[in-house]
């Protein structure tokens, strides 16, 4: 089954972080942020993707929420950060952010960029460095502009989105190869290179690729791979939440959010927060049931986990 990554930051707010591995056996690495991605679905997380590179050693982790408040999303991305760190025994955080989708290409006009597992995808980053004289705003025009003119000229491409980082001027193009020949050939075409580095005039900017095989998605079929308890150090993560007052009141911001704008799946069992204001600072509640939109269950079985 495909995932996506939406053109527009409409409907969807879109988090991506890079890992460099630190242990012998990368594949224990990828089976364990697979487990990631399903600690993610608790907070919302509505689909993720694993990307390793072809040629580097980093990983990428991506993963797509409903669109949410600031303050909630500043609340999400701390309990995604604090998470992250947890793994540091097998991988150093090198990146993370939340991404501005600015907008995207697709030759089947599908309005979101598809992928499935085994996909060749290649990412483009692009930094305005401080000593240059450029506005960032028109940076970012610039980057878009470049992204537009050249996604048709690209032969072998599938769909493609221009996304900004939140928190510097870096500009990412996303791209979704038919194959890795159509990549390649397109890498080695050192015209392409001096035309894109030509775009931006006298700004000085920095420019620079890597190529990614799509190794997982939210959609697969998770019996792939060997199913064992959730990564310790994710569940000491989550206890850590559950045993202070200050991430207690974090999480109940953020699954007041989630009530209001988030489906859940199915398939995992869900927190949810109990709408009863003398209860509301120390108790939580678990449920196996379905939640639709803004719907309540008719009959739900739930613990209430005192503090």
């Amino acid at each position: 089954m495909a995932s996506f990554m939406p053109f527009t930051n409409n409907n969807l707010d879109i988090f991506m972080c890079v890992l460099r591995p630190t242990v012998a056996i990368v594949d224990d690495l990828l089976d364990t942020l697979k487990h990631f991605s399903f600690f993610t679905e608790r907070l919302g997380c509505i689909h993720s993707s694993i990307f390793k590179s072809l040629h580097g050693n980093m990983i990428i982790w991506y993963g797509a929420w409903i669109k949410r408040s600031i303050g909630n999303k500043e609340l999400l991305h701390e309990a995604l950060f604090s998470a992250l760190m947890s793994l540091h025994s097998m991988a150093v955080l090198v990146d993370h952010d939340f991404m501005v989708a600015y907008g995207g290409e697709a030759r089947d006009g599908f309005p979101a960029a598809k992928f499935s597992t085994g996909d060749t995808i290649c990412f483009s980053s692009t930094h305005l460095l401080s000593n240059t004289k450029m506005k960032e705003q028109d940076f970012v025009h610039k980057c878009f502009s470049m992204f537009q003119s050249y996604f048709l000229k690209l032969d072998g491409t599938v769909a493609g989105v221009c996304l900004k980082c939140t928190s510097r001027p870096l500009m990412i193009n996303f791209y979704v190869w038919k194959n890795l020949q159509s990549c390649y050939s397109f890498l080695l075409n050192n015209n392409h290179r001096e035309a894109l580095q030509n775009w931006f005039g006298g700004a000085t900017v920095f420019i620079k690729y890597d190529l990614f095989k799509v190794v997982y998605v939210s959609a697969d079929n998770v019996s792939s791979f060997q199913y064992y308890p959730p990564h310790k150090l994710l569940e000491n993560q989550v206890s850590k939440i559950l045993d202070t007052s200050l991430c207690r009141v974090s999480i109940t911001l953020l699954w007041l959010d989630m009530w209001n704008n988030v489906i859940l799946p199915e398939k995992y069992p869900r927190l949810y927060v109990v709408k009863d204001r003398s209860t509301m600072d120390n108790a939580f509640t678990l449920t196996n049931s379905f939640y639709k939109l803004k719907m309540k269950p008719t009959t739900t079985t739930t613990t209430t986990i005192h503090h």
